[in-house]
Protein backbone atom coordinates (compact mmCIF):
# COMPACT_ATOMS: atom_id res chain seq x y z
CA UNK A 1 0.00 0.00 0.00
CA UNK A 2 1.50 3.26 -1.40
CA UNK A 3 0.18 6.67 -0.24
CA UNK A 4 1.18 10.05 -1.10
CA UNK A 5 1.14 12.64 1.57
CA UNK A 6 3.02 16.31 1.42
CA UNK A 7 5.59 15.74 -1.11
CA UNK A 8 6.64 12.25 0.77
CA UNK A 9 5.42 8.33 -0.30
CA UNK A 10 4.44 5.87 2.40
CA UNK A 11 4.52 2.33 1.46
CA UNK A 12 3.11 0.22 4.38
CA UNK A 13 3.78 -3.15 4.18
CA UNK A 14 -0.14 -5.04 3.67
CA UNK A 15 1.04 -8.01 5.92
CA UNK A 16 1.28 -5.90 8.75
CA UNK A 17 -0.54 -2.57 8.27
CA UNK A 18 -4.37 -1.90 7.33
CA UNK A 19 -3.96 2.11 6.40
CA UNK A 20 -5.94 4.96 5.01
CA UNK A 21 -5.85 8.04 3.76
CA UNK A 22 -8.22 9.56 6.19
CA UNK A 23 -8.52 12.62 4.43
CA UNK A 24 -9.24 11.29 1.21
CA UNK A 25 -11.90 9.06 2.70
CA UNK A 26 -15.85 9.65 1.91
CA UNK A 27 -16.66 10.05 5.58
CA UNK A 28 -13.86 13.05 6.20
CA UNK A 29 -15.46 14.65 3.37
CA UNK A 30 -18.81 14.68 4.75
CA UNK A 31 -17.57 15.52 8.23
CA UNK A 32 -15.02 18.13 7.18
CA UNK A 33 -17.96 20.19 5.78
CA UNK A 34 -19.11 20.24 9.46
CA UNK A 35 -15.37 21.72 10.33
CA UNK A 36 -14.13 18.39 11.78
CA UNK A 37 -10.12 18.56 10.97
CA UNK A 38 -8.64 15.03 10.88
CA UNK A 39 -4.88 13.19 10.96
CA UNK A 40 -3.37 12.23 7.88
CA UNK A 41 -3.51 8.50 7.99
CA UNK A 42 -5.47 5.73 10.55
CA UNK A 43 -3.58 2.50 10.47
CA UNK A 44 -4.09 -0.38 12.23
CA UNK A 45 -0.56 -2.32 12.78
CA UNK A 46 -0.17 -6.10 13.24
CA UNK A 47 -3.85 -6.20 13.80
CA UNK A 48 -3.62 -5.20 17.20
CA UNK A 49 -2.47 -2.01 17.75
CA UNK A 50 -3.89 1.90 16.76
CA UNK A 51 -1.92 4.08 14.75
CA UNK A 52 -2.49 7.75 13.89
CA UNK A 53 -0.09 9.27 11.36
CA UNK A 54 -0.24 13.48 11.29
CA UNK A 55 2.57 14.66 8.12
CA UNK A 56 4.46 17.14 8.15
CA UNK A 57 7.19 18.17 5.99
CA UNK A 58 8.64 21.29 5.99
CA UNK A 59 11.58 20.85 3.54
CA UNK A 60 8.36 21.70 0.74
CA UNK A 61 8.03 25.00 2.80
CA UNK A 62 10.43 28.49 2.24
CA UNK A 63 11.98 28.91 5.00
CA UNK A 64 10.59 31.49 5.94
CA UNK A 65 6.77 30.35 5.28
CA UNK A 66 4.34 30.97 8.28
CA UNK A 67 4.07 26.59 8.79
CA UNK A 68 8.25 27.35 9.62
CA UNK A 69 7.63 29.59 11.77
CA UNK A 70 5.08 28.12 13.71
CA UNK A 71 7.03 24.77 14.34
CA UNK A 72 10.44 26.67 15.24
CA UNK A 73 8.85 30.00 16.91
CA UNK A 74 5.92 29.24 18.04
CA UNK A 75 5.87 25.38 18.81
CA UNK A 76 2.41 25.97 21.42
CA UNK A 77 0.39 27.11 18.77
CA UNK A 78 2.10 24.03 16.50
CA UNK A 79 1.05 21.90 19.27
CA UNK A 80 -2.15 22.94 19.47
CA UNK A 81 -3.23 22.73 15.62
CA UNK A 82 -2.07 18.82 16.19
CA UNK A 83 -4.00 18.48 18.88
CA UNK A 84 -7.31 20.06 17.91
CA UNK A 85 -6.55 16.91 14.52
CA UNK A 86 -6.60 14.46 17.09
CA UNK A 87 -9.95 15.16 18.94
CA UNK A 88 -11.61 16.12 15.60
CA UNK A 89 -10.30 12.57 14.75
CA UNK A 90 -11.97 11.35 17.60
CA UNK A 91 -15.13 12.79 17.48
CA UNK A 92 -15.70 11.16 13.51
CA UNK A 93 -14.86 7.73 15.02
CA UNK A 94 -17.43 8.18 17.39
CA UNK A 95 -19.63 9.52 14.95
CA UNK A 96 -19.22 7.10 12.17
CA UNK A 97 -19.46 4.05 15.12
CA UNK A 98 -23.23 6.12 15.89
CA UNK A 99 -23.72 6.43 12.14
CA UNK A 100 -23.25 2.25 11.94
CA UNK A 101 -25.05 1.39 14.58
CA UNK A 102 -28.23 2.91 13.17
CA UNK A 103 -28.22 -0.41 10.58
CA UNK A 104 -29.21 -3.19 11.43
CA UNK A 105 -27.01 -5.53 9.93
CA UNK A 106 -24.22 -3.77 12.46
CA UNK A 107 -25.96 -4.57 15.19
CA UNK A 108 -26.64 -8.30 14.35
CA UNK A 109 -23.00 -8.29 13.64
CA UNK A 110 -22.46 -6.87 16.97
CA UNK A 111 -24.11 -10.05 18.44
CA UNK A 112 -22.18 -12.69 16.43
CA UNK A 113 -18.86 -11.23 16.08
CA UNK A 114 -17.29 -13.29 18.91
CA UNK A 115 -18.47 -16.89 16.71
CA UNK A 116 -17.64 -15.34 12.79
CA UNK A 117 -13.74 -15.02 11.81
CA UNK A 118 -12.68 -11.77 11.21
CA UNK A 119 -11.07 -12.64 7.59
CA UNK A 120 -14.83 -12.50 6.44
CA UNK A 121 -14.36 -8.61 6.96
CA UNK A 122 -11.39 -7.73 6.62
CA UNK A 123 -11.85 -5.87 2.84
CA UNK A 124 -15.28 -4.08 4.20
CA UNK A 125 -14.49 -0.42 4.95
CA UNK A 126 -17.04 -0.75 7.63
CA UNK A 127 -15.14 -3.27 9.53
CA UNK A 128 -12.01 -0.66 9.19
CA UNK A 129 -13.93 1.51 11.25
CA UNK A 130 -15.30 -0.97 13.93
CA UNK A 131 -11.60 -2.15 14.35
CA UNK A 132 -10.48 1.53 14.91
CA UNK A 133 -13.37 1.87 17.78
CA UNK A 134 -12.71 -1.52 19.37
CA UNK A 135 -9.10 -0.94 19.93
CA UNK A 136 -9.72 2.92 20.73
CA UNK A 137 -11.54 1.45 23.80
CA UNK A 138 -9.89 -1.50 24.64
CA UNK A 139 -6.01 -1.72 26.27
CA UNK A 140 -4.47 -2.25 22.38
CA UNK A 141 -1.03 0.06 22.39
CA UNK A 142 -2.19 3.35 20.59
CA UNK A 143 0.67 5.48 18.83
CA UNK A 144 0.77 8.62 18.13
CA UNK A 145 3.27 9.29 14.75
CA UNK A 146 4.20 13.35 14.23
CA UNK A 147 6.13 12.63 11.13
CA UNK A 148 8.38 15.79 10.98
CA UNK A 149 10.77 16.23 8.04
CA UNK A 150 13.17 19.91 8.31
CA UNK A 151 15.43 21.35 6.22
CA UNK A 152 19.02 19.97 6.65
CA UNK A 153 19.99 23.38 7.82
CA UNK A 154 18.31 22.42 11.08
CA UNK A 155 19.48 19.59 11.94
CA UNK A 156 21.89 21.05 14.70
CA UNK A 157 22.37 20.19 18.61
CA UNK A 158 20.14 23.01 19.01
CA UNK A 159 17.58 21.03 16.67
CA UNK A 160 17.59 17.84 18.49
CA UNK A 161 17.23 19.26 21.64
CA UNK A 162 14.33 21.10 20.50
CA UNK A 163 12.70 17.54 18.77
CA UNK A 164 13.12 16.76 22.56
CA UNK A 165 11.12 19.45 23.48
CA UNK A 166 8.16 19.12 21.20
CA UNK A 167 7.99 15.40 21.97
CA UNK A 168 7.29 16.55 25.88
CA UNK A 169 5.06 18.67 24.15
CA UNK A 170 3.31 16.10 22.01
CA UNK A 171 2.97 13.97 24.66
CA UNK A 172 1.78 16.36 27.34
CA UNK A 173 -0.99 17.39 24.90
CA UNK A 174 -2.63 14.12 24.15
CA UNK A 175 -1.97 12.51 27.42
CA UNK A 176 -5.44 11.80 28.03
CA UNK A 177 -5.99 9.52 25.19
CA UNK A 178 -3.28 6.99 26.90
CA UNK A 179 -0.95 7.58 22.93
CA UNK A 180 2.48 6.83 22.93
CA UNK A 181 3.35 9.69 21.07
CA UNK A 182 6.75 9.26 18.90
CA UNK A 183 8.47 12.14 16.26
CA UNK A 184 9.36 10.11 13.53
CA UNK A 185 11.85 10.96 9.82
CA UNK A 186 13.02 9.49 7.15
CA UNK A 187 16.22 9.47 8.91
CA UNK A 188 14.80 8.44 12.20
CA UNK A 189 12.10 5.98 11.17
CA UNK A 190 9.76 4.19 12.90
CA UNK A 191 8.31 0.73 12.03
CA UNK A 192 11.50 0.65 9.75
CA UNK A 193 10.88 -3.30 8.94
CA UNK A 194 7.42 -2.61 7.60
CA UNK A 195 7.19 1.09 6.78
CA UNK A 196 9.32 3.13 3.79
CA UNK A 197 9.26 6.83 3.33
CA UNK A 198 10.99 8.50 0.50
CA UNK A 199 10.75 11.64 -1.32
CA UNK A 200 8.68 12.58 -4.04
CA UNK A 201 9.19 12.92 -7.14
Amino acid sequence: MTFQESGLHFHFTPTQWQVMKYDGHQYFKTLSGAGLKGVDFIGIYQQNQLVFFEIKNFRAYPADSKGTFYLFEDSELFIENIHDKLEDTLTAIKVIIKYLNRKFWYRYFLKLEASIPARFFYKQDWYFWHQIYTLWNSKATKTYVLWLEVDAKYSTQENDNFKATLEKKLKEAIKSHNFHTVISNIKSPIYKESLHVKKGT
